[in-house]
């Protein structure tokens, strides 16, 4: 899984959200090179941080383990924060997921019914 941003903006951040399946339980490394800084969350735990300005290299990243169910959806969230010129990320799986689904399937961490972003448009009518 790579994300390339070569030549982007100074001081911008990029994220990079998989969601991932293994078809039996096994320990998986992740092992993350970046330019420049770089930190990943797997299932919301923090799996690897690297907070300095860096070239790329293969694992100056960091590199985490975790232990997966099989049948489960994963979720890995990468995010690179650039200081300046090129940047990017790499991340190496092993062993690589059964299946990965990067399409953006909708995520929230609580139920929106009657919450202020589904009811703003009826609270601004009524002024």
């Amino acid at each position: 899984m790579d994300l390339a941003c070569w030549g982007g903006k100074d001081n911008e951040g990029q994220y990079m959200v998989n969601y991932l399946k293994w078809k039996s339980d096994k320990t998986v490394t992740f092992t993350l090179g970046s330019d420049d800084a770089s930190e990943s969350y797997f299932n919301g735990k923090e799996l690897t941080n690297a907070p300095v300005d860096q070239d790329w290299a293969p694992a100056n990243g960091g590199t985490g383990e975790v232990k997966v169910k099989a049948g489960q959806w994963n979720v890995l969230v990468v995010g690179v924060y650039e200081s300046g010129g090129e940047w990017g990320i790499s991340v190496k799986v092993d062993p690589v997921p059964d299946e990965i689904d990067n399409t953006g399937k909708p995520f929230m961490p609580v139920e929106l019914e009657a919450k202020l972003t589904t009811t703003w448009g009826t609270i601004k009518r009524s002024y």
